[in-house]
């Protein structure tokens, strides 16, 4: 069992100039004054980048650059498509990209070599984590929601953007993706999606042998904990680690939680679809 707690406390004072001007509090929020809508662009890529680096997380300037053209088109998409509750700037940059870009470090931590994975974002969202990934990642990435307006919108950013990347989007529950993609992927990840135990279940029939879950959480308690730990090896699972990291401003934590499939699950995987919220291990 390894377990660590990265203490990287970002105060408004380590943002660097020029861009720490920009920022102004209200009523302990982030928000920004006039002169930023102008250098929205310049802020995000260096900030980002500044963040990144922080944390120990490699990303370019043209990487980051990618990352705000998919911010804007997700911000001009939620105007008449609800996708995300998090579309200013500082917020999205923070709890959208640096959380997702998370997930490297925890990769770095395990020695995982992320462009040679194959991978499946489980409940993707607006493309969380997985596009800010898919800027490392030359092997296939597979972006799974049951929502149809936010796989719609994905596909429109991929269209939009003309990503050639290896891309693909799937508009399924996630019983549904088995047939298609039995044992396919050696790294799955899942970002505020469900309780750890139907996370297990969910991954069990699609990931690899030796395969790995990365399941990231806002808020994690010792019995959902726990109750994973005592299901797991039912699913074919053994726990590899727990992270935490605190974001930046206090703007939260986030813990990691690292699975390794070892074996078949004892059970028949997948159930019906519903059974794994309705009728939990």
């Amino acid at each position: 069992m390894t377990a660590s707690n990265t203490q990287t406390n970002i105060t408004l004072h380590d943002i660097p100039l020029p861009y720490r001007d920009f920022l102004v509090t209200d009523n302990s929020l982030y928000g920004f004054n006039q002169t930023f809508l102008d250098k929205e662009e310049s802020f995000f890529i260096n900030v980002l980048c500044y963040l990144a680096d922080t944390f120990g997380i490699n990303l370019s300037s043209s990487e980051a650059d990618a990352l705000y053209k998919h911010f804007c088109s997700m911000r001009e998409y939620n105007k008449v498509t609800n996708l995300t509750r998090i579309t200013d700037t500082w917020s999205a940059l923070v709890l959208h990209y640096l959380d997702s870009l998370l997930n490297m470090l925890v990769m770095q931590n395990l020695n995982i070599n992320l462009q040679t994975q194959t991978i499946l974002d489980l409940g993707t969202g607006a493309g969380f984590p997985g596009i800010p990934l898919s800027i490392k990642v030359p092997k296939k990435l597979v972006l799974c929601d049951s929502v149809g307006k936010k796989t719609k919108f994905l596909s429109h950013y991929i269209e939009e953007n003309r990503i050639d990347s290896p891309i693909y989007i799937e508009n399924k529950r996630v019983e549904e993706l088995s047939p298609q993609y039995n044992q396919q992927f050696t790294l799955i990840v899942t970002r505020a999606v469900a309780r750890l135990s139907i996370l297990l279940e969910y991954a069990s029939p699609l990931l690899h042998n030796n395969g790995l879950l990365i399941c990231s959480k806002a808020q994690l308690s010792e019995e959902e904990f726990q109750h994973a730990e005592n299901i797991s090896s039912t699913c074919g699972f053994r726990f590899v680690s727990r992270e935490t990291f605190e974001l930046p401003l206090h703007m939260g934590h986030r813990e990691f939680v690292v699975y390794r499939k070892e074996n078949e699950a004892k059970i028949k995987l997948p159930r019906n679809i519903g059974d794994a919220v309705h009728k939990p291990l």
